[in-house]
């Protein structure tokens, strides 16, 4: 009985020594990481005629954006060799998809129309 007993201390010690151990790993991933983005950023980009990155935003968990309702032309997403067959038009009113980038400037956005806008969040 005495054998189990101390066997169960130890192993409630061990599996503590691993919880602290872990809470402390976390902590000092996170501060490696220098994360500063955690809260929302905007984006709000008035459009060009030829592919432009977006402004350089550094991002956690991606990007989100909408074409304005306002807008009156379709606008064009993608990366640096974006046209209008390579791209995916997002028409006004409408959402694209969420992208996975690690900054806003890898994505590309145009309009013929000069005047509309895309708006986007991300963090």
């Amino acid at each position: 009985m005495i054998r189990r007993l101390i066997g169960a201390r130890a192993t409630a010690c061990a599996l503590l020594a691993v919880v602290v151990a872990l809470a402390a790993s976390d902590t000092a991933i996170a501060d490696n990481n220098n994360v500063t983005n955690r809260y929302p950023q905007t984006v709000n980009q008035q459009l060009t005629a030829t592919p432009t990155a977006l402004p350089n935003v550094p991002l956690d968990q991606g990007l989100l954006c909408k074409a304005r309702d306002t807008n009156t032309g379709v606008v064009w997403f993608g990366g640096p060799t974006l046209t209008n067959s390579t791209g995916l038009p997002v028409y006004p009113g409408a959402y694209a998809p969420g992208f996975a980038v690690p900054n806003a400037n890898f994505v590309y956005v145009y309009d013929t129309v000069t005047t509309d806008y895309v708006d986007c969040v991300g963090n």
